[in-house]
């Protein structure tokens, strides 16, 4: 181990023959905290190493490194085959009994965690789950370009070595030019491996990119995949220059960003401060806010929020600045209730990114649970739920009381006590929204 935010520690009690599979002691650390404990039930121990070819550990790791770096999670309930299999380190070749760990990019960092369901525990060796770990993007290839070195320098004739030697030139040099580099990217961000998305599509993304500029085009990417991700995107920007609703978002103005660029915190936490924030500076009383104090933040009456239609078969909710601070939305909820979320949201996502555009997804992207966390507590301020709950272990019903009271989903209170270490995290969705 070292003492780096992430490693991957690989030790050879013997070299590798000529032409012959390495055999190492492999472990991964986050924050001194090892990811690979495991117990080993015929050798009655319990260590933070595995046994198998670091060569091909590495080899995994440089062909998805795009995706491992820049692909998020766009459903957390249970992601695809596809994905799994390109983040999912149990997805490695060799034979071995692999750690059941998994690799997320949240944009600016990558998230280590279990992987969904339950692992295969076959055999003598039992691993230990550990916490989900948050590395930002810079540790995560400084660990990984590490681990590389010392495979390289221990394994050069072992078994797949020259291989292995190739495809990390090859990742160096695309990471070194920054126009290729830039296209890897966004392949990764669409599910794509390199070369395999269509060319057409990226250049499809170049021209909307020019609309609603890189950081858009990165969270549609991460929001909706495939070959039909940009005509989604064209759409949402056509719906949203269609749409009724116009709202304004001067708001946001006096809300400090300076926490958010740095990272200070996980993205809920701050998504958490921001709301305190608006809602002291706009004096917007304590309980549940009501429809005119709601709508006063977007310069809007009651009615203008509430009458338009929703755009059926939108992938996503954007906003798309019109005039001045003027921004036109178009929203996929019908219900009221689920409207103002989205609307928070939309605000929420307005102070994150002071830009032209914006959208409101189900994508695990610090931008996304940002503003899923904005909404939550402008909505929902915590010390106002407490004193509505009255226990420190709420029930169903309690819950579906509070809901009603502050007019949201009874998902938002849940959510919000998962955050605040009420309820129990129960699954994996929610670890990651915490991380």
């Amino acid at each position: 181990m070292t003492g780096s935010a992430f490693s991957i520690g690989a030790r050879w009690p013997t070299h590798a023959a000529d032409g012959a599979r390495d055999v190492a002691q492999l472990s991964l650390w986050a924050h001194g905290e090892s990811l690979t404990r495991l117990i080993d039930l015929e050798a009655k121990e319990e260590r933070d190493y595995f046994r198998s070819s670091a060569v091909s550990m590495a080899l995994w790791i440089a062909d998805n490194w795009w995706r491992l770096r820049y692909e998020s999670l766009r459903d957390g309930r249970f992601p695809d085959a596809n994905w799994r299999l390109h983040h999912e380190l149990t997805s490695a070749p060799g034979g071995s009994l692999w750690p059941p760990l998994m690799f997320n990019s949240t944009g600016e960092r990558v998230l280590i965690a279990p992987i969904f369901g339950r692992p295969v525990q076959d055999g003598s060796v039992r691993f230990l789950s550990p916490d989900v770990h948050s590395i930002s993007g810079g540790e995560f290839e400084a660990g990984v370009d590490n681990f590389f070195g010392a495979v390289l320098g221990a394994c050069a004739k072992a078994q797949d070595a020259k291989a292995l030697e190739t495809v990390v030139a090859e990742l160096r040099t695309e990471r070194k030019d920054e126009n290729l580099a830039a296209w890897r990217t966004l392949e990764a961000r669409l599910g794509y491996n390199p070369d395999r998305a269509p060319q057409r599509l990226i250049e499809a993304f170049d021209e909307l990119e020019k609309s609603v500029g890189e950081d858009g085009v990165n969270e549609a990417a991460a929001a909706v995949s495939g070959v039909h991700s940009a005509e989604v995107l064209a759409n949402a920007i056509a719906a949203s220059k269609g749409s009724e609703l116009a709202i304004e978002l001067d708001v946001v103005k006096s809300i400090s960003r300076l926490r958010i660029k740095s990272a200070a915190a996980p993205p809920w936490q701050l998504g958490e401060e921001a709301a305190y924030q608006l809602r002291e500076q706009q004096n917007v009383p304590d309980g549940p806010l009501r429809s005119k104090a709601f709508s006063a933040l977007f310069a809007a009456t009651p009615t203008m929020l509430s009458s338009p239609a929703a755009v059926k078969n939108l992938a996503y909710s954007t906003r798309l600045r019109d005039r001045g601070n003027k921004h036109k939305v178009a929203l996929q909820s019908v219900n009221v209730r689920d409207r103002r979320f989205e609307l928070a949201c939309v605000l929420g996502d307005a102070i994150w990114a002071n830009s032209d555009f914006g959208l409101v997804s189900k994508a695990k992207t610090d931008r996304q649970k940002f503003q899923r966390a904005f909404a939550q507590n402008l909505l929902v301020p915590y010390d106002d739920l407490k004193q509505q709950l009255k226990t420190s272990d709420p029930t169903n019903e309690d819950i579906d009381r509070c809901a009603v009271t502050f007019h949201v989903n009874a998902g938002v209170i849940r959510r919000l006590l998962i955050l605040k270490k009420v309820i129990r995290q129960e699954t994996l969705e929610e670890q990651l929204e915490a991380a």
